[in-house]
């Protein structure tokens, strides 16, 4: 989603790539994966941010991260985090499938917004990853904290046993996400996510509101590769 993070891009088309050779090759694990399930691929959410970040060379690392009408995309979703806590705050047991609670948007939903919500309620996926350049670790909801902190507060989901499984079944088959003596990418905290397997809490990194992840949970499990 964000345009100029190119690595997911380019794994998912490969990923693509393998995924049909190994079919034609008779690997019986991917011609059972893809027989028994159904398996979708966007390999690009933000095709304007990602043709801005091509044409001008890379030269600023902000370039091509927003759309063409400069809305960071991971930040344009419904937040229906608020309307849970709210619900939680009120001893209310409704925690999922909360849009016809939403009354109004902070802004507006940018066209690539409004085409995956439409593909998230067309079609009911069961798992979802959302891959991210940055950081190496295995992100996972609640994004947004609940008391409002900026930092360093875990805002867990009724599902983040599942979360947390989900993130270290990915982190420990990675070469170097769950190795403590992994270095981070320069942020005075990334060196921890190595301690913890490879994995982080969305909130306890940076609560952020109105992104995809927190959105997709409402209706299916979801996670983010950085």
């Amino acid at each position: 989603m964000h345009g100029n993070e190119v690595l997911g891009r380019e794994l998912i088309l490969k990923l693509a790539d393998y995924l049909c050779e190994q079919y034609m090759a008779s690997n019986p694990n991917i011609q059972a994966l893809i027989e028994q399930t159904r398996i979708h691929l966007m390999p690009s959410m933000n095709p304007d941010g990602w043709q801005l970040a091509t044409d001008t060379g890379g030269k600023d690392y902000l370039i091509g991260r927003t759309n063409n009408n400069s809305f960071d995309l991971n930040r344009n979703f419904p937040n229906l985090d608020r309307i849970m806590f709210t619900n939680e705050e009120n001893h209310l047991d409704h925690n999922n499938h909360l849009l016809e609670q939403l009354t109004r948007l902070k802004e507006p939903l940018q066209p690539e917004t409004k085409a995956v919500i439409r593909l998230i309620m067309q079609i009911p996926f069961v798992l979802s990853a959302n891959l991210h350049g940055g950081d190496l670790v295995a992100n996972y909801p609640y994004d947004e904290s609940r008391s409002g902190m900026p930092q360093h507060e875990y805002s867990e989901t009724p599902d983040d046993e599942t979360f947390r499984y989900l993130a270290l079944a990915y982190s420990s088959h990675h070469e170097d996400m769950a190795n403590p003596r992994r270095r981070g990418c320069g942020e005075a905290d990334s060196a921890g996510f190595a301690k913890e397997g490879g994995i982080t809490n969305g909130a306890k990194w940076y609560s952020l509101a109105g992104v995809e992840l927190d959105l997709l949970w409402q209706q299916f499990i979801a996670k983010t590769q950085q």
